[in-house]
Order: structure tokens, then sequence, then C-alpha cells
């Protein structure tokens, strides 16, 4: 699976019903062009996890004692609460200061998008919080690899087809790339701007 790929070359050809290498390469190029635009599609949400922890930003503004996050794949590494200088006025701690949200969530497969700041944690009011992580989804969610699969099946079919193209583009190799059919769209639907709290 080549970085960025929202689904793989074996889940394709399962679909497909194909045994064969003959379309591999193909293939590999339409996963290629479906992955970039489901991403497109449900941007700004990312569905990969990041390879290192990376530093993001976030106002101490709590709504009932929780923080909206960006996905979070893994528990944070560290959370900080900095002042208007950039000065670290307390660290806090998972599980004794924080409560990562949702707590029924399968850690496998759904990130964490919210943190409950326990009443005995300092107050983060008016301050800026750090949070060290690996952000984006501990893995693919199924839907968007199912809406992959389904864009890949698309540009199969139209790329055997003599039907006028309109609305299409070409893509890499002389290979066409087209917008998302409603039924990827479909699948899509609920995990766009995904919350969970």
């Amino acid at each position: 699976m080549a970085a960025g790929d929202l689904c793989t070359l074996e889940q394709v050809k399962a679909v497909e019903g194909l045994a064969s290498a003959e379309q591999d390469a193909r293939i590999a190029v339409f996963i290629g062009l479906a992955s970039k635009r489901v991403a497109q599609y449900m941007a700004p949400d990312k569905f990969t996890k990041d390879v290192a922890a990376t530093v993001r930003f976030f106002q101490g503004d709590l709504i009932d004692g929780e923080l909206l996050t960006d996905p979070i794949a893994e528990t944070p590494t560290q959370i900080r609460v900095l002042d208007a200088t950039g000065t670290v006025v307390a660290s806090m701690v998972i599980p004794d200061d924080i409560v990562t949200l949702p707590r029924n969530r399968d850690a496998a497969t759904e990130p964490i998008t919210a943190l409950r700041f326990r009443p005995s944690a300092p107050s983060v009011s008016g301050y800026e919080i750090e949070i060290t992580a690996k952000f984006g989804w501990p893995a693919v969610p199924g839907d968007v690899v199912n809406a992959t699969i389904e864009t890949v099946r698309d540009y199969l079919r139209w790329n055997q087809s003599t039907k006028t193209q309109d609305r299409i583009q070409a893509g890499a190799g002389g290979f066409v790339d087209r917008d998302l059919t409603d039924k990827a769209k479909q699948m899509l639907h609920e995990l766009r701007g995904y919350r969970v709290a």
C-alpha cells in the first residue's frame, strides 16, 4: 500500500473477483487517484495516522469541561498549558487530569476527538493547550475504504467504456480521473466533519 492510499490492491481485487496480476499496475494507479479524490472530498479530515508525534495548539475554551480536538490516533504523549508568552504553566497527565473521549471508542479503529478535564485539573480558561500526539485515525475507517474501492471500481468501468466522458480529467498515466459517485459520497456522508464527544 503506497503512502496516502486508503485501500489496498488486495481489497479491490477481492471485491472485483480478480485472481491474476494482469491489471495490478492499472488498479494501483486507480487506487492512488481514488484515494486522492476521497481525501479531497473529506478534507480537512485525514484518515491516516501521523508517523511521528507532532505538536498542535488549541485554545483552552472548554465546553462543559471538554476540549474538542482534531482526531488523535493514539493517547497523547504530552499535554501542557501555556500562557500568552508561551511559558508552561501546567503539565497534564492522562488519566489523572484528563480523560480521553469518546470513552467507549474502539482504540484500534476510532480516534480520540475530545479531552475531558477533571475538576481537580488546573484551570485552562484563557490559556493555550499544547498537545503532543500522533494525530489522525488509528486505522482507515471501513466506510472510507469502501468508498475508495467503489471509486476504483467506477474508474475501472469508465476506463473500459466507450461512452462520452464528461466531467473527466486525464489522470496519471492517461487513465481516467473523475468525481466520486453518489454511492461513494453516501458511504462518506456520516464521517464528514467527524466529531464524537
